[in-house]
């Protein structure tokens, strides 16, 4: 987790990303970004593959927080680690 909490402040940022929620179960990493705008599908595919690469992660799911309702987002929320992207700007 040290090198996930390193790393993505400056990749949220690259990649206009408000935020995120880390959590790790098992073996897989669980992200929930809040996005400033729309990502296109290749952005997309390229913060994923950016965010594994320089934060060593293998299993990687990422969640929209836009896109989950108040009771689950909360409950994941509360096990997460907040990471401000610097982007909050809206």
């Amino acid at each position: 987790m040290d090198t996930i909490l390193k790393s993505l402040p400056s990749i949220l940022n690259t990649f206009d990303i408000k935020d995120a929620y880390v959590f790790s179960e098992e073996d897989t990493t669980y992200m929930i970004i809040r996005r400033n705008k729309s990502i296109s599908l290749y952005d997309w595919q390229m913060f994923e593959d950016v965010t594994k690469d320089n934060c060593k992660i293998e299993k990687l799911f990422i969640i929209s927080y836009e896109e989950l309702t108040d009771g689950l987002r909360n409950e994941l929320i509360s096990k997460s680690i907040y990471v401000d992207g610097g982007n909050n700007n809206e």
